[in-house]
C-alpha cells in the first residue's frame, strides 16, 4: 500500500467510523445532561456508578480480544467464517462467566442499586458487544459502522427521553440503555452476515490463538478500568453519590476524548500492524510525527480549560454543578495523557509488545487507590482528580518506554523544544491577555496559536500524515 493509498484507507475509514461515533458521543452526552438537569445531582451520582459498574463489567467479558480481533482479521486470509464464528462464540461466554459474579458483587456492594444494576447486567452479552467495526473496515463496508452506532444513539437518547419526561424513572433509562445495545448487535450481526456469514465450527486451537496474546491485554484493560473507575466507587463509600455526580460530570469530558482517541485510532491500527511486519523505520516516523501531532492539538485545550471550564460545566449541567469546574481543569491534562497512551498502546499491540501491560496497569491502579484513600477523605473529589493524573503519568511513561526499546526513539528533540516554545507563548498569551475577558482572550490566544505553529515549521504548507519513503 502505497502513502496515498494509506492516506485515503484512513481517511475514509475514519470518516465513516467518526461519524457514527460522534453522533453517538453527542447522544450519550446528551443523555447524562438530561439525567443531570431533570433528574438532579444525586440521581446524576448514581447512575454514573451504574454505568461505571456496568463498563467494567463489559472490560472484563471483552478481556482484550477486541484489539487481538482487529489485528487478526487484517491478516487472515483462509478460514475467516470459522475464526469469525469462534470468536462469537468466546465473547458470549465471557460475557456469560462474567454476569453471573457481577450479580453477586453488585447485590454486595451497592443493594440499594441492585435492581439497576441486575437491569444491565442482563444485557451483558449485548452490552460487551462492540466488536463489528473492525470486521466493517477490513471488508470495506465502514459505512455500516455509521449505520450501527446511529441507530444505537438515536434509540438511547430517544427513549431516555421518554423515561424521563413522562415516568421520571432511572431504571427505565437503564433499561433504555440495555435494549439500545440489543438492536445495536442485532443490526451490527445482520449487516456483517451479509459479507461474512460466520461459521460456528468450534475450534479451541483457534480460541487458544485468540485468547494468548489477549490476556495480558485484557488484564491490563482490566486494571486500566479499576484505576479510572476506582475514584467512582471510592467515592461512593468514603463520601456519598452528590460527590460521585460533582466528580463524573467533569470526567464525562474525559470519557469523550477517550472515545474521541479511540475514534481516531481504530482505522490506523491495521495500518500500525502492516507497517510493523514490513518496515519499522517507516512505522517509527508515522508514530513520532502522531505523537507529536496528538500533543499540538490537545494541549491548547488542557491550557485554556480554566478559562472557560465554569462557563462549560453550568452551561450543560446547571448551576448545581459549578464545582465540576475546579476537577475538570485537573482532568484537562489527564485528557492530553489519554490520546497518547490510547495511541500508544495500538502501537504496543502492532508490534506485539504486551507483556509488561498488566504490571504497568497494576502499578498505577494500586496508586490509584492508595492515593485516593489518603486524600478523598480530606480533598474529596479534587484530591480524585489529581491521583488520576498522576496515575496516568506513571502509565504513560512505562508504555513509551518500551516503545522506545522496541522501535528506536520517538522523541525529535529539535521539534519537542519548538512544541515546549509554542505552548509556553500560548500560555503567556493567555496570562498577559486577561484584561480582554475570558472568552476574548482564548479566541486571541487560539487564532494566535496556530500562526505560530506555521512560523516554527511544525506543520509544513503541505502537511502529510504518513510521511512518504525515501526513493
Amino acid at each position: 500500500m502505497n502513502n496515498t493509498s494509506r492516506k485515503r484507507y484512513y481517511s475514509i475509514n475514519l470518516a465513516a467510523q467518526a461519524t457514527g461515533r460522534l453522533f453517538s458521543i453527542a447522544c450519550n452526552l446528551a443523555v447524562f445532561i438530561l439525567v443531570a438537569r431533570l433528574l438532579g445531582t444525586e440521581k446524576f451520582g448514581e447512575f454514573s456508578y451504574i454505568i461505571a459498574f456496568l463498563g467494567m463489567c463489559m472490560l472484563i467479558a471483552e478481556f482484550g480480544t477486541t484489539v487481538i480481533f482487529a489485528k487478526d482479521i487484517a491478516q487472515i486470509d483462509e478460514d475467516a467464517d470459522i475464526y469469525w464464528g469462534n470468536f462469537i462464540i468466546l465473547r458470549f461466554c465471557l460475557s456469560l462467566a462474567v454476569a453471573i459474579p457481577a450479580i453477586a458483587a453488585a447485590h454486595l456492594v451497592r443493594y440499594d442499586l441492585f435492581y439497576y444494576l441486575l437491569t444491565g447486567i442482563l444485557a451483558l452479552p449485548f452490552i460487551a458487544s462492540r466488536f463489528f467495526d473492525p470486521l466493517f473496515q477490513v471488508y470495506q463496508k465502514p459505512w455500516f459502522s455509521t449505520v450501527c452506532s446511529v441507530s444505537y444513539a438515536s434509540l438511547y437518547l430517544a427513549s431516555t427521553f421518554c423515561a424521563i419526561q413522562f415516568f421520571n424513572s432511572l431504571w427505565l433509562v437503564v433499561v433504555s440503555y440495555g435494549i439500545s445495545n440489543v438492536v445495536y448487535t442485532i443490526l451490527a450481526f445482520t449487516l456483517s452476515a451479509s459479507f461474512l456469514k460466520p461459521r460456528f465450527y468450534f475450534q479451541l486451537k483457534m480460541v487458544k490463538k485468540i485468547l494468548k496474546p489477549a490476556w495480558p491485554i485484557g488484564i491490563a484493560s482490566l486494571i486500566v478500568m479499576v484505576n479510572t473507575r476506582a475514584d467512582i466507587f471510592m467515592l461512593a463509600a468514603i463520601k456519598s453519590d452528590y460527590e460521585v455526580g460533582i466528580y463524573n460530570a467533569a470526567y464525562r469530558f474525559l470519557d469523550l476524548a477517550a472515545t474521541l482517541a479511540i475514534i481516531l485510532m481504530n482505522p490506523i491500527l491495521p495500518i500500525f500492524s502492516k507497517d510493523a511486519k514490513s518496515d519499522r523505520v517507516i512505522l517509527n516516523k508515522n508514530f513520532a510525527l502522531t505523537v507529536e501531532i496528538l500533543v499540538m492539538i490537545t494541549i491548547p485545550f488542557a491550557v485554556i480549560t480554566p478559562y472557560v471550564s465554569s462557563i462549560l460545566v453550568t452551561f450543560l449541567f446547571g448551576d448545581a454543578f459549578l464545582a465540576s469546574a475546579n476537577v475538570l481543569n485537573i482532568l484537562a491534562w489527564v485528557g492530553v495523557l489519554v490520546f497518547i497512551s490510547i495511541f500508544s498502546m495500538a502501537l504496543c499491540v502492532a508490534i506485539g509488545v504486551v507483556h509488561f501491560g498488566w504490571w504497568n496497569a497494576a502499578l498505577a491502579a494500586t496508586t490509584n487507590i492508595v492515593l485516593n484513600y489518603i486524600w478523598i477523605p480530606k480533598y474529596s473529589y479534587i484530591g480524585s482528580a489529581w491521583a488520576t493524573l498522576i496515575c496516568e503519568i506513571i502509565l504513560l511513561g512505562i508504555t513509551l518506554f518500551f516503545i522506545i526499546k522496541h522501535i528506536g526513539n520517538i522523541f525529535r528533540l529539535s521539534r519537542w523544544i519548538r512544541i515546549i516554545f509554542v505552548t509556553a507563548m500560548l500560555m503567556m498569551i493567555l496570562f498577559y491577555c486577561n484584561p480582554l475577558g475570558n472568552q476574548i482572550n482564548v479566541v486571541f490566544a487560539l487564532i494566535s496559536y496556530i500562526p505560530m505553529l506555521f512560523v516554527l515549521r511544525l506543520i509544513p504548507v503541505r502537511a502529510y500524515y504518513l510521511p512518504s519513503r525515501k526513493r
